[in-house]
């Protein structure tokens, strides 16, 4: 991991970046204002010297190293006059000597954490923890060891060059790195011998008087480079801040001009048809203020629609844009077309509740079909007004009664009769009318008796295979209290046991469901049994033609009715309750002359599906 301190890599000649950043860091005047600046090559062997004399010179006053010299010899006069003269100036261009210096010379003082470039400037130590007590005191860097061992290393080449030839060797800072590679070694073996006189001629410029610390990366680096790399960082680009600046206002230019062309100073807009100039930001409301419209303002109305409050209504109603508004706030702009007219009314809060009205019961009308409607509960709301406290009824669904209703069948232009047959089914007889219905293609009803159906099972089969319509005509034609003739005579539940035990002998016989359109014996369907039966019958029919067979007038008095009947009319007859021979002579005459007019046969569902019962107005007579 590459040490945090040093971003571009250790300032070593292994990175060339960094190593050519220590020659020029190295390369201005001291601190007294020397004006000229060195030859990059005189530069770097006076900071050569001046490093290693002034490294010799921290060595010879640390306490650290008293009492202890390279291979058992005392530090030599030599460099104790070096330390002297690094005492008696300050003014070497190397910011590490000067560091170096003036640790030797504060001995175990606190480390103050700033140092101060050759210009005077002091700044801030990151690593002060790491320089504390760099005199006597055991330094308790992580590198620490490092410093130590490089530190031995150094003076021992410095005793061995001074023993020589007067001149010695100047190592290298030592690395803050746990390593040296293999081609940083191969350097410091080839690095260059200055002689004894420039060293000490290099250090006499180090002032250690009034020596302020020095630390951090201006110290090790440089304090000029490191001053400029603060100001570039600082500073930035400058053409860049022009254009940045530039196009910041031709932005709010653009913006600027596209608002004033979206929302002019003043614009045009059309009132009611009139072309009227306002001001940016007039509302609604401002123009009905200033008299360009005068909306009559609405009602405050009660839920009957009386006024409570005259004018406490809307202000005005407007259109702007084709859209309908009320907000007076809303802004105006440009091109707008707005129509202001009079408010609207408004009504008070109101409370709201439902009564329902159950239907009644009635009976209407004259005619053949006499059919059950259904009633409709009837609903009521009803509104109460909150600050008049007045109440108003609206109906929401008119009640309507539960009717029986009779009519006659409105069958328009078409030629059909309904024949009805009742009593059977009988021995004979009802096999003879099934035949002849059968030769002239008629359907007919047929209002069997329940406890006959029983007795004449292949009959009433026959009955509904053939594509007629099985009713009942009672279980037992109001046998009992009902003398044989008449419903009305018995009770509710002997009336009900009536119908709903015909229905089960048809079922019982054909496997569905009877159908719910009954006979009563003789006609006799009116009064309370209209609505005691109501809940098990949907209609009881009478007739329009009644043969009269029953008393058995003779086949022609028969025919002759049979052929008075008109379209939509229902014919009533017998096929059983005695000798119904002359019914059967009456259907051989008249059949065939009722089909040479045109009629048509058919059942009482296909009659009274000509029409809807609950639309049909009431029958009269005619």
């Amino acid at each position: 991991m590459p040490d945090q301190r040093y971003p571009n890599g250790s300032p070593s000649r292994n990175n060339p970046r960094s190593y050519r950043s220590y020659e020029e860091r190295y390369s201005y005047s001291t601190r007294e204002g020397a004006s000229s600046q060195r030859s990059r090559s005189s530069a770097y062997d006076d900071g050569r010297a001046s490093r290693a004399n002034s490294y010799e010179s921290a060595q010879a006053n640390n306490p650290r190293y008293s009492g202890r010299s390279s291979r058992g010899e005392s530090r030599s006069a030599g460099a104790d006059r070096v330390m002297v003269e690094s005492r008696s100036s300050y003014s070497s261009a190397n910011p590490r000597a000067r560091r170096d210096a003036y640790n030797a010379q504060v001995g175990d003082a606190q480390y103050s954490g700033l140092y101060t470039d050759q210009y005077g400037d002091q700044y801030s130590d990151p690593y002060a923890d790491r320089r504390a007590v760099r005199g006597g005191g055991q330094y308790s860097d992580r590198y620490a060891d490092r410093y130590a061992s490089a530190s031995s290393a150094d003076r021992r080449n410095a005793a061995r060059s001074a023993r020589s030839a007067r001149s010695v060797e100047v190592d290298e800072i030592p690395e803050i790195e746990a390593s040296e590679s293999a081609e940083a070694s191969a350097r410091r073996s080839a690095r260059t011998r200055v002689s004894r006189a420039e060293a000490a001629r290099a250090a006499s410029r180090a002032e250690v008087d009034g020596m302020k610390p020095l630390g951090g990366d201006a110290g090790r680096y440089g304090s000029a480079n490191y001053s400029s790399q603060r100001g570039r960082s600082r500073g930035g680009n400058p053409i860049s801040k022009v254009l940045v600046i530039m196009v910041a206002l031709a932005l709010f230019g653009a913006g600027f001009g596209i608002y004033n062309i979206v929302n002019p100073a003043q614009f045009e807009v059309s009132i009611n048809g009139m072309t009227k100039t306002l001001e940016r930001g007039t509302t609604i409301d401002d123009v009905i203020n200033e008299g360009v419209v005068s909306p009559v303002a609405g009602d405050f109305i009660a839920v009957d629609n009386s006024i409570i409050t005259e004018g406490g209504g809307d202000r005005f109603s407007a259109v702007l844009n084709e859209k309908e508004v009320i907000d007076g706030t809303i802004k105006l702009h440009k091109d707008d077309v707005i129509q202001v007219s009079d408010g609207k009314d408004i009504m008070e809060e109101y409370s709201v509740s439902e009564v329902y009205v159950d239907p009644g019961q009635s009976v209407a009308g004259v005619g053949s079909i006499h059919h059950y409607v259904d009633g409709v509960q009837g609903v009521t709301e009803v509104r109460t007004g909150a600050t008049s406290g007045l109440t108003v009824e609206t109906v929401i669904t008119p009640v309507s009664d539960a009717m029986y209703k009779s009519y006659n069948a409105d069958v328009g232009a078409d030629k059909v009769i309904a024949l009805t047959f009742d009593d059977g089914p009988w021995p004979e007889t009802t096999d003879q009318i099934l035949d002849i219905l059968a030769q002239y293609g008629a359907k007919a009803t047929f209002f069997t008796i329940g406890n006959q159906i029983d007795d004449y099972p292949e009959a009433t089969k026959r009955i509904v295979d053939e594509g007629h319509q099985l009713c009942t005509h009672t279980w037992d034609h109001a046998e009992g209290s009902g003398q044989g003739v008449n419903l009305t005579y018995m009770t509710a539940e002997e009336q009900i046991a009536e119908i709903t035990k015909g229905y089960e002998a048809i079922k019982a016989i054909t496997g569905q469901e009877a159908s719910r359109i009954i006979r009563a014996p003789g006609g006799n369907y009116s009064g309370d049994i209209v609505w005691t039966l109501a809940p098990y019958v949907d209609a009881e029919i009478g007739w329009n033609v009644d043969t009269q067979d029953w008393a058995r007038p003779g086949a022609d008095a028969i025919a002759q009715a049979i052929l008075s009947s008109e379209p939509g009319d229902v014919v009533h007859m017998h096929d059983g309750g005695g000798n119904r021979t002359q019914t059967v002579e009456a259907l051989r005459i008249a059949l065939p002359k009722l089909v040479e007019r045109g009629y048509k046969f058919v059942t009482m569902d296909e009659l009274i599906a000509y029409n809807d019962p609950a639309s049909m107005e009431p029958g009269t007579w005619n």
